[in-house]
């Protein structure tokens, strides 16, 4: 992936709000639809398109951590269908793409509504097969018709040059506005209730030729969100303990902490050069003064001390928990990317305290360790946030946890 343009609301500035709109509205206008490239029929086809899949570093999927290639494997395998002893996850990576001919003609979305799952090869008995050159295992396509799945091929011919965009978990699609193309992927995106680690990708292929017939269509799939987590202690506080009860982020009069925002990945007007594999996140939506968002609780408490860590998330959720969503994430939420603004508060309650809330205001910047100031949360980007109670004050400390490592780059103390 080259580097991300990261284009954040300040104010909405009115501005660039309109210039978002234009392109999305533009690019609805402009998309057609074309499916001729999908049709085994077609006798002019030069060959089947296979493919190959990475993750830009660990990623996290509805439930768990996914730190490896085969962890996205399983999750990408038929919930009917075993992968390494394990039953699949049924979930898939949606795929669009623009065909490029060698007269220069584009037809957009050949191959929308295609799916790519972790599928076995198998004989009519139901055994998994593979040669030298056909392993048993690979990424298959589906396609959808009227909801659903139909197993297929997809094909491609000598000369042509395909540009593919690729999204994951393909549960998302109610998520991708249906008239997304190969020069730009949009998302309308509600991170507060839909909470799925939302991974875009993008690749050319060709122009192909008899010399790549057996040529991979590599995708590299990047983050698109951030994540924040919320942790609870206390120092120096001889015997302290207390039980963490509830946790959520709330906007002060002039707060502006977006739960809704529109993505678009790609610039929507060229296939190759600059800014194509750019992610842009305009904020749509915040609450009102003192609607509680991302909202956790739990009756009986987390427990926390000077020696005990206490997480908001539950473990082992029960219906009558508030805020399972998160939970699913394993402590994380996913947001927005966006900036920071003034009067955004992190407010918790805990058993000793009851109905009282405790408030601790995020600030609208924050330096690392190597002097770089942080205006904002950026996508591919994790924040974990430290709530240490102290005799005198509420301390807050911030570790930023790229994605692709499991430890922290820096701390921030403010």
């Amino acid at each position: 992936m080259g580097k991300r343009r990261r284009e954040y609301d300040r104010t909405i500035d009115m501005k660039k709000g309109l210039m978002h709109i234009a392109l999305v509205t533009a690019l609805l206008a402009a998309a057609v639809s074309c499916r001729t490239e999908i049709c085994p029929e077609d006798n002019s086809a030069s060959g089947v398109f296979s493919f190959s899949v990475d993750i830009d570093g660990p990623m996290q999927s509805k439930a768990e951590m996914i730190n490896t290639q085969d962890e996205l494997r399983l999750n990408c395998t038929p919930e009917d269908a075993q992968y390494e002893g394990n039953y699949g996850k049924g979930k898939a990576i949606g795929i669009w793409a623009d065909l490029l001919s060698s007269g220069g003609a584009i037809s957009k979305n050949v191959f929308d509504d295609v799916l790519l799952k972790w599928k076995a090869r198998t004989d009519g008995g139901g055994h998994e097969t593979s040669t030298e050159h056909t392993p048993a295992w690979y990424w298959n396509t589906f396609t959808m018709e009227n909801n659903t799945e139909k197993p297929g091929d997809i094909y491609w011919h000598t000369g042509e040059t395909y540009y593919f965009r690729a999204y994951y978990p393909s549960t998302l699609s109610n998520a991708i506005l249906p008239n997304s193309n190969a020069q730009a992927l949009i998302a309308s995106y509600q991170a507060e209730t839909q909470q799925e680690d939302l991974m875009v990708g993008y690749t050319k292929a060709g122009p192909l030729t008899g010399s790549n017939i057996d040529d991979h269509v590599h995708l590299q799939l990047s983050h698109a969100l951030a994540a924040l987590s919320f942790h609870f202690k206390f120092s120096g506080v001889l015997s302290a303990q207390d039980r963490l009860t509830g946790m959520w982020l709330e906007n002060g009069a002039a707060g502006r902490f977006y739960n809704y925002g529109t993505m678009v990945f790609g610039n929507g007007h060229s296939y190759e050069g600059a800014n194509t594999d750019d992610i842009s996140w305009t904020p749509a939506y915040t609450a009102a003064e003192g609607v509680p968002m991302y909202k956790w609780s739990h009756s009986e408490g987390i427990p926390f001390s000077n020696s005990a860590v206490a997480t908001a998330y539950t473990p082992s959720a029960t219906l009558s928990d508030v805020g399972r969503i998160f939970t699913e994430c394993s402590n994380w939420i996913y947001i927005v990317p966006q900036e920071l603004h003034p009067d955004t508060w992190l407010c918790f309650q805990t058993k000793q305290g009851g109905d009282v809330v405790f408030r601790v205001q995020i600030p609208t910047s924050f330096e690392d360790s190597a002097h770089v100031v942080h205006n904002g949360f950026e996508e591919g980007q994790r924040y974990q946030f430290t709530i240490v109670i102290t005799e005198l004050n509420v301390d807050v400390l911030i570790t930023i946890l790229p994605w692709n490592l499991l430890e922290s780059t820096y701390s921030i103390d403010f």
